[in-house]
Formats: structure tokens, C-alpha cells, sequence
């Protein structure tokens, strides 16, 4: 029947959309920090993109502007894939990005340059990771106190920010 057909042109047009998990490849426009990017797709649709397992720090933390640095000499201006894990209550799709064979949502952990976001994943390679970049204290693991993007987010700052402490550069 015609209205059967219509069901099931409009399930296989919701399967076939960026938060279904299929992996999409998108030019990275924008890196607005070190856990979130804006791309746009061959189809010319622009994805902002929260990345999944992560949370880096925020710019106004220690390595916050490193973290965005880093991601972006890492991608800015590749074309990547990004597969969509979830939709976060702003409207983000929330994935993981791979570039050259890289997952690049691990390599910020490895770098020191994110924490694993514990609420949202279980991965064990990603705590791993987090656990070497602590013991070589890379990144903000080198700060004598790092505080989690969540705590930092909820105004718990008067612990960490002490005078001479700067996160590098401000751009």
C-alpha cells in the first residue's frame, strides 16, 4: 500500500541520517576546543560535533588551549570520519572521529589532553590510556592538581587556579 511504502521510505531516511551510527565523512571546519568540532559534509550539511568518551579541558582551565591546539593540528581542515554515537541535549552529535586510521577521540586522552568522560563510556583502551598519560604526567597531567572538565564546569576553580598557573597562550 502507498502509505506502507511512505513508512518505510521515512524508516530508511531516519536510518540513513547522521545519528543512526553510520560513519560519515566530513571536512573539519572549525575546532571550537579540544573535545568539539564542526565539520561539513560532502553533502554540504554542517555537523557540530561533541566528541564522544572524552571531556578536555575547558579553555579557561590549564590546557584548555592547548587541548584545542592540539586537536586541531591534529584535523583542522582533514577530511575525517565521524561516527555518530548519540545526540547530547544541545542538539550535538556526540561521535567519534578517526583520521588516517587514527581514532583521534583516544589520541587526545594519550596526549594528556582530555580525561576520559567516566560517565559515558566504559572503554578499557581509553582508561588505559588515561592511566599512561598520568604516569608520564603528559599534558595537564603534568599540573600538580588537574580538576575534571565536570567539576571545573560547576565552579569548583578556587582549588586549581593559582596565580602563575596559565593555560599557554591565549589566541
Amino acid at each position: 500500500s502507498p502509505m506502507k511504502k511512505q513508512i518505510l521510505a521515512l524508516a530508511l531516511l531516519v536510518a540513513g541520517s547522521a545519528y543512526a551510527g553510520t560513519p560519515v565523512q566530513c571536512t573539519i571546519v572549525s575546532v571550537s576546543d579540544g573535545d568539539t568540532i564542526s565539520c561539513v559534509t560532502a553533502a554540504k550539511q554542517q555537523l557540530k560535533v561533541r566528541m564522544g568518551k572524552i571531556d578536555a579541558p575547558e579553555k579557561n582551565q590549564p590546557f584548555g588551549m592547548k587541548a584545542k591546539q592540539a586537536l586541531s593540528d591534529a584535523i583542522f581542515g582533514k577530511v575525517v570520519t565521524v561516527t555518530p554515537e548519540t545526540t547530547d541535549q544541545y542538539g550535538r552529535t556526540v561521535g567519534l572521529i578517526s583520521y588516517a586510521g587514527k581514532d583521534i577521540n583516544l589520541q587526545q586522552v594519550q596526549l594528556g589532553m582530555a580525561w576520559v568522560y567516566t560517565q559515558y563510556t566504559n572503554d578499557p583502551a581509553f582508561y588505559a590510556a588515561e592511566k599512561d598519560a598520568r604516569a608520564a604526567r603528559r599534558g595537564l597531567w603534568s599540573e600538580p592538581n588537574p580538576i575534571r572538565p565536570s567539576e571545573w564546569r560547576h565552579g569548583d576553580q578556587k582549588t586549581a587556579a593559582t596565580p602563575g598557573q596559565q593555560a599557554g597562550p591565549s589566541f
